[in-house]
């Protein structure tokens, strides 16, 4: 649930919502990882019980959020009843848009729930939610609508981003070479779209310009989007060590390290002091280099990626010999043949990187 009725812990509102639930379901996938605590696997399994049973639509995709409310009883009461009883009162209504932010927050929860908890069929759902917004929601320009089934050409920041760093967690997943694409194609999209003269990135971006009505004309730059734009390009940057996303994350944040702007979003302050911290932090790319086929790396490469934040992981299809490269600040290790440890030599890696040799 999004929060709490008269400050009090047991009286919450049952409104449930799409990007809460998605933190919650990564949140419990990896918690379950790092513990193997029970507990934490079922409450995940639970939320991808309650998406497939109320909120996935026909396509793949997910709808918004469900009411608090049930149509005969107040979400309070309701929620306190098993299955059985619920059934005499109704089910409460679901919002069947389809936005992006939500639909791309759930897709990297599901990454996480079927690489963390060990769920292959949540992985299978994240895909098939990606491919149906990306079939329907991009505008072949490097674009995404706002909402599935929505001719509205304006575009949201945070919608772009967002699906982003979803397309980025199914290439960690899955290895596939169109997801890095499509992040890529997102990044230049963001960058070229939304990008603000005097820096940071505006909220929305509507086909009219400056002359488009109310919110659409006016260029706003919002804590929250840019904390997840800052993100995106600092995914895009461990990918490919470009130093160009590194500095356009940077240009994100200090676009809203502002204290009027964090005073007045401090919920999502946390989001923004993490993007800083990443970006303060060596970002490794291990570079499974060699010909078509499985790398004898990619294994190991998945695992120290799912494991570690700071580790990203790329394939790149050359002829001659396999070898792995460890590149980061500014440095790549010598080729590492694959059938010497990747955890050994990343971790004299990261020792030279980090100054600790």
């Amino acid at each position: 649930y999004q929060y709490s009725l008269e400050g009090r812990w047991d009286r919450w509102h049952p409104e449930k919502i799409m990007p809460i639930n998605a933190g919650a379901l990564e949140g419990w996938s990896r918690a379950w990882h790092l513990s193997r605590d029970a507990r934490y696997r079922r409450h995940a399994d639970g939320v991808v019980k309650w998406l497939t049973r109320f909120m996935r639509a026909d396509d793949g995709s997910f709808y918004a959020s469900q009411d608090a409310d049930a149509p005969r009883m107040k979400g309070e009461q309701f929620y306190r009843l098993d299955a059985r009883a619920r059934t005499r009162y109704g089910v409460p209504r679901v919002d069947q848009k389809r936005y992006g932010r939500d639909n791309a927050m759930i897709i990297r929860a599901l990454v996480a729930h079927g690489t963390l908890a060990d769920r292959p069929a949540s992985l299978r759902m994240a895909r098939q939610a990606a491919e149906a917004f990306w079939r329907g929601a991009h505008n072949g320009k490097g674009g995404l609508r706002h909402t599935l089934g929505d001719p509205d050409p304006a575009l949201h920041l945070i919608d772009h981003s967002e699906m982003l760093r979803a397309f980025v967690a199914l290439y960690q997943a899955t290895g596939r070479s169109e997801d890095l694409e499509r992040a890529l194609t997102l990044g230049e999209t963001l960058h070229t779209r939304f990008r603000m003269p005097g820096g940071g990135y505006r909220d929305l971006v509507s086909p009219a310009g400056p002359q488009a009505p109310g919110a659409l004309g006016t260029p706003i730059r919002s804590l929250e989007p840019h904390a997840s734009v800052a993100h995106a390009f600092l995914d895009l940057y461990g990918l490919t060590e470009l130093p160009a996303w590194l500095t356009r994350a940077r240009d994100a944040i200090g676009a809203v390290s502002l204290p009027k702007v964090t005073e007045a979003h401090g919920r999502y302050v946390g989001g923004l002091l993490h993007a800083a911290e990443r970006a303060r932090q060596p970002l490794i790319r291990i570079e499974l280099v060699g010909p078509e086929g499985r790398h004898g790396h990619e294994t190991a490469a998945r695992r120290l990626a799912r494991d570690d934040p700071r580790l990203f992981w790329t394939r790149r299809i050359a002829a001659g010999r396999s070898f792995s490269l460890l590149c980061g600040a500014g440095r790549c290790s010598d080729p590492i043949d694959p059938v010497a440890s990747l955890s050994v030599a990343l971790e004299a890696f990261l020792a030279e990187v980090q100054g600790k040799k």
